[in-house]
């Protein structure tokens, strides 16, 4: 008899309950790691191909499960069936305790870069936020800078010396040695904080007046995996669009 398809949903539920573990191999061998597997139905019947009869198992497993053996006692369904039950409420629990993070880096607002108004710099104000569940230590914002932008922006940060000012550099994280505009804005952000940052100049009049402008960025932190995304660099039609410099 031809096996019938399980459903994509089906599978992807299995997936995400077990998080590609082996059953056996994390209660039997004590191995917490993602394994390449198949999935297998527990009563042996291809036709059955309802969740509750499925359970994903390392290849060893699954071929070991569906051999029948001559010399010692199979793996029994009721057996495996249990040792399935538990790793998805251990994966339950454990993906549930464990607290995610996230962040994003947003596009302010757009300052003059001086308080006199004949000179047309501005520069932008970024904000990091905190969107997740715990708290970020020790981020680090960096942002692809394209050809014609540059940072520190002209702004006299003298005057200002409490705001954080990004930096031009040279890194490997978006194309080797590429270039980035740079910052490290807090030591700390907690949950649901943000901080702004200056960086990246433009001027106007320019070609680009009322544009926007993709420019990809990265944050790092500790104990976090990196986090990507892109800003919408809004360029504005005229001079009225921008903050003043004596609002900074």
């Amino acid at each position: 008899m031809a096996r019938k398809a399980i459903p994509e949903a089906t599978q992807t539920n299995i997936f995400l309950n077990s998080r590609r573990r082996c059953c056996l191999c994390f209660w039997l061998k004590g191995e917490d790691e993602v394994k390449k597997g198949q999935i297998a139905h527990l009563d042996g019947d291809n036709e059955n191909a309802k969740e509750e009869n499925l359970v994903f198992l390392c290849l060893d497993h699954h071929d070991e499960y569906d051999t029948i053996p001559r010399l010692s006692k199979r793996l029994r369904q009721q057996e495996v069936q249990k040792w399935r039950d538990e790793l998805y409420k251990e994966m339950q629990y454990r993906f549930r305790t464990v607290k995610r993070q996230r962040c994003e880096v947003t596009l302010y607002r757009l300052r003059r870069a001086s308080p006199d108004p004949k000179y047309s710099q501005y520069c932008a104000e970024f904000r990091l936020t905190n969107t997740g569940e715990s708290e970020i230590r020790s981020p680090t914002v960096s942002i692809r800078m394209p050809t014609g932008y540059y940072a520190p922006p002209y702004l006299d940060s003298s005057s200002h010396a409490d705001r954080i000012w990004m930096k031009d550099a040279r890194a490997d994280l978006f194309e080797p040695n590429g270039r980035i505009a740079t910052a490290a804005p807090t030591p700390l952000l907690l949950r649901d904080q943000a901080v702004t940052f200056f960086g990246i100049q433009s001027s106007f009049p320019n070609t680009l007046a009322g544009t926007s402008v993709p420019m990809d960025y990265r944050v790092d932190a500790e104990e976090m995996a990196p986090v990507t995304g892109q800003i919408s660099f809004r360029h504005p039609s005229d001079g009225s669009e921008l903050t003043p410099f004596s609002n900074i």
